[in-house]
Order: C-alpha cells, then structure tokens, then sequence
C-alpha cells in the first residue's frame, strides 16, 4: 500500500485557480453538507445574523411558576431569541460590483446614474467613418473605448468616477428569521439557511 501523502499547498492552489467556478461551489456544497466544521467556517464567511431588536421577555419554565409571595422556585429561565440570517457579499445594482453588506455606508456606492453616449463633438472619434472601422454604438466599443464616450447625467467621459454617491443596493435581498434559545448558535443558524 502506498504511503498517504498530502500534496504541497502550490499544487492545489494551482488546481483551485484553475478549476471552473461551477466545480468548486459544488465542492464547497459537498463540504458543508458533511462536514460541520466546514458548514460553520463557510458559514461564518458568507453569511451574517443580527439579533432582531424588541426579542420577547423571558419565558419561565413550569416548576419556575411564582408562589404565594411572588418569588420564582428557582431562577432557571430560557431566553428565546430571534435573528435575522442574511447573505454577507451582495451585487449591487447601481455600480454592478460586489460589496460586503456589514461595511455598506451612505458613501460606499459610487455610480452614475445614466448611460453612455458616443462623444462625436470630441477628438475621439475625428473621423467616426463606421463603414471603415465598424459601428461605434456599441457595447464592445464602449468597453474598449471608454474615453469616446460620455455619460448623459454629467458629460464625463466614459470612463470617469460616477457622478453619485450613496450606499449600495442589492440586486435580491434573502433573509431569514429563526428563533434560538440560549446563546447565538451559528451552526443551527447555517442549517436553517
């Protein structure tokens, strides 16, 4: 039987870099789903809970009921809490990146808040001959020459700091409320998601 050996860090490296993005979140599914130190080390990456405000007041048990005095038999009590469970890393709908929803802030999102036009007062495009050098109205063209272009909401060129700013706006907004009892549980959090 051969001997077990682990392959250098390199190497998987290597295979992580270059394996499609489909593959490897399948492989992180099969890790969470088998594994809970992995479902609790994704979990604590990709997603946040927040204690949702006003929780319900302390429930007391039933051998916990008040006597003729008012005193409880015994201070055990249970506390229920609720959370809100979210998506941590969200796409933003004005500025098309990806932003950490725990550091979004009035100032994050810098976007503009129109589209491009193709700037044939400029220098850019002195001789806009598109029979010659193929249509300029397009998206291709906006991407490799963003400088022949202008935005409609300020006249910047097309590749100029957007013009707005204010906090990001997810594309889709998924939370879920679950109760806990006792202390945060992040691993019951991640299997209720």
């Amino acid at each position: 039987m051969a001997p077990s050996t682990t392959p250098s860090l390199d190497l998987l490296y290597e295979a992580i870099d270059t394996t499609s993005v489909d593959r490897l979140r399948e492989f992180v599914r099969e890790l969470c789903a088998s594994s809970e130190t992995g479902r609790k080390h994704f979990s604590d990456r990709l997603l946040l809970s927040e204690p949702i405000a006003d929780n319900a007041p302390m429930a007391e048990d039933k051998e916990n009921e008040p006597t003729e005095g008012g005193a409880s038999t015994s201070q055990k009590r249970k506390r229920t809490e609720e959370y809100t469970v979210q998506q941590r890393y969200e796409m933003c709908t004005q500025c098309e990146t990806e932003y950490d929803v725990s550091t979004n802030s009035s100032t994050s999102c810098v976007w503009h808040d129109g589209y491009t036009e193709p700037d044939y007062d400029g220098d850019f495009w002195a001789d806009p001959d598109e029979d010659c050098h193929g249509t300029i109205d397009t998206d291709d063209m906006r991407e490799e020459f963003p400088e022949g272009f202008v935005w409609n909401c300020c006249d910047a060129e097309g590749d100029a700091r957007g013009c707005q700013t204010g906090e990001h706006r997810p594309r889709k907004v998924k939370k879920v409320r679950t109760s806990l009892i006792g202390a945060r549980n992040m691993m019951s959090i991640a299997a209720l998601t």
